[in-house]
């Protein structure tokens, strides 16, 4: 069984997905949104346009089915 948590503040999301250990087996955060935002996952940061929450959290789901976590 795996647990997704997912923090959001006003110009950020923060996702981590636990695999019943203390520590995140996958962990993400779309920074700056709507602004000059980027993208940080264990593949690296990268800058990309993240309009809203709703694009931000649609990356951050997209970088972690990508790393082998679907949801």
């Amino acid at each position: 069984m795996a647990i997704l948590v997912v923090n959001a503040g006003s110009s950020s999301i923060k996702l981590a997905i636990f695999a019943g250990g203390p520590e995140p087996v996958f962990a993400a955060m779309a920074a700056e949104i709507g602004g000059a935002s980027t993208l940080k996952t264990p593949a690296g940061e990268r800058a990309m346009a993240l309009a809203d929450h709703r694009a931000a959290l649609a990356a951050l789901l997209a970088a972690a089915e990508g790393a082998g976590f679907p949801l």
